[in-house]
């Protein structure tokens, strides 16, 4: 079988002959590649996210869709209000579907953009269509808006535009608690400020953390405490759960910071509320009672030595009688198994001499037989463990006078009665104060009932026999007296 000569190839041409910067058309610089030829595809118009978001807002309020979204009507008004000229099919209505699943609404750019809007104008018109969003799922109504983590929510709680916060808490997606960077919330910033319509639609909304704190522990009721803001503090402690002793990092809490403010009105509101714990102190030791009395805020100083509480029907009674007490711990005390609670009045001495001022007028003690200049002692202190009663600007005078003017840093450190050095100043409670004078006027009454039975006791048989009796113990006429047992059988009267 005869096959075809192989051919040879091509010689190859040489490049020497070719002339001199000649290159191949295909690498010549601004040379277009050939391409293999293609049809041209007929682009068809994108859809309008934003007009389709509009319509299926229109649609869902409309038609009161509650879930699913029914499409062919939504493709029939895009088509109507667009003027496209596409087919209301199955396949533009996924397109549509689609298109409106994968469109990401700018929830951040759209809210501060509304909000100023409403900030410069009082107009909610477009905050309200850009909330309208959210029932469609599309808006994020708690991202930030500014650069500290600040919602709208908690601009809106701040600036005291309680329209706008009804708005916002109307929404299903609203988080009434998420905080700012520095861990503010809406409720926090709200009380901070005073706005008291604000924080009444803050906590009526279900789920609201009234115990929520701060970076520093500060909480609600604290910082409404320490603004004096009465009606707010009134509206956060009538709130179920709050925590009325609750501390920030330092240890202070709203009665601490409210005593040192001189809030009065305040104060009152704190003692009212069942469980408040008045002795309290701070990390440095500091009380409620000292610091109000360190910056001479006498009205809250009546307040709170005024406070107290008891645990059984009769333990009050009982203590004003002068049933013996037994001091438990701080201004807890026990009689006869039942608790009474009163403030702590005890200030370590160094601390007493420290202050700056004390008060003069608190309650009257009766004591005439503790003084020799007057029978009364207005604002009694009295040293502990003697308990002798003092008149707190005297003992304050006492323990900043030097003792010798040659050396006025050696300073009286005893008790003016006792001499000895106390371990703390007590300011005596209006309880306090109370018990002891019911007890001296009982001593009193005693003292001249006996006065007045001394006379008839001297005259009496009873008396005589006695007499009779000490004779005989004497050895004086004992022959002449009657028998020993015969007389101590008299004698028991």
């Amino acid at each position: 079988m005869r096959t075809a000569p192989r051919r040879a190839p091509p010689p190859k041409k040489d490049l020497a002959t070719r002339p001199r910067g000649w290159t191949p058309p295909s690498r010549k610089v601004g040379a277009v590649p050939m391409r293999p030829w293609r049809k041209n595809k007929i682009t068809k118009p994108e859809i309008d996210k934003d007009g389709l978001l509009k319509i299926v807002i229109e649609l869902k309020k409309a038609k009161g869709w509650k879930r699913n979204i029914q499409w062919k009507p939504v493709a029939e008004h895009y088509i109507r209000k667009t003027g496209n000229d596409a087919t209301n099919d199955k396949a533009f209505q996924k397109k549509l579907r689609d298109a409106f699943r994968n469109y990401r609404y700018n929830s951040e750019k759209h809210l501060h953009d509304a909000y100023k809007h409403y900030e410069n104008t009082k107009d909610t018109s477009q905050l309200k269509e850009v909330l309208s969003v959210d029932s469609v799922g599309k808006l994020d109504i708690n991202v930030p808006i500014y650069i500290p983590g600040y919602t709208v929510l908690l601009h809106a709680s701040e600036e005291g535009h309680a329209e706008v916060v009804a708005m916002l808490l109307a929404k299903q997606g609203v988080d009434v608690n998420q905080a700012a960077d520095d861990g503010v919330t809406p409720l926090y910033i709200a009380s901070q400020e005073g706005h008291s319509e604000v924080v009444s639609m803050l906590l009526a909304k279900q789920g609201v953390d009234v115990n929520q704190a701060a970076d520093d522990g500060c909480t609600p009721l604290y910082i409404a405490s320490q603004e004096g803001h009465s009606e707010v503090v009134s509206m956060l402690l009538a709130k179920q759960g709050v925590d009325v002793n609750q501390a920030m990092i330092d240890g202070s809490t709203p009665l601490y910071i409210a005593s040192q403010e001189g809030h009065s009105e305040v104060v009152s509101m704190l003692l009212a509320k069942q469980g408040v714990d008045v002795n309290q102190a701070r990390n440095d030791g500091d009380t409620p009672l000292y610091v109000a009395i360190d910056n001479g805020y006498s009205e809250v100083v009546s307040m709170l030595l005024t406070w107290r509480r008891f645990f059984g029907p009769s333990a009050e009674r009982d203590y004003l009688r002068g049933v013996p007490a037994r001091r438990k711990k701080g201004g807890h005390w026990r009689i006869d198994g039942r608790d009474i609670y009163l403030v702590d009045g005890r200030i370590r001495p160094a601390a007493f001499r420290a202050m700056d001022r004390v008060p003069t007028e608190t309650f009257t003690l009766n004591a005439p037989d503790v003084t020799m200049f007057t029978d009364e002692i207005d604002a009694p202190v009295r040293c502990v463990p003697c308990m002798h009663p003092h008149e707190a600007s005297s003992l304050h005078r006492w323990f900043n006078t030097p003792k010798n003017s040659n050396n006025p840093n050696q300073l009286h450190k005893g008790c003016p009665l006792c001499q000895k050095a106390p371990e703390y100043v007590e300011f005596m409670s209006k309880l306090q104060v109370e018990r002891w004078n019911n007890m001296e006027k009982a001593s009193s009454e005693y003292e001249q009932e006996l006065k007045r039975l001394r006379p008839l006791m001297e005259n009496s048989s009873s008396n005589a026999i006695y007499k009779q009796y000490t004779t005989a113990e004497k050895g004086i006429d004992k022959n002449k007296l009657v028998n020993r047992y015969t007389l101590k059988t008299t004698l028991k009267f």
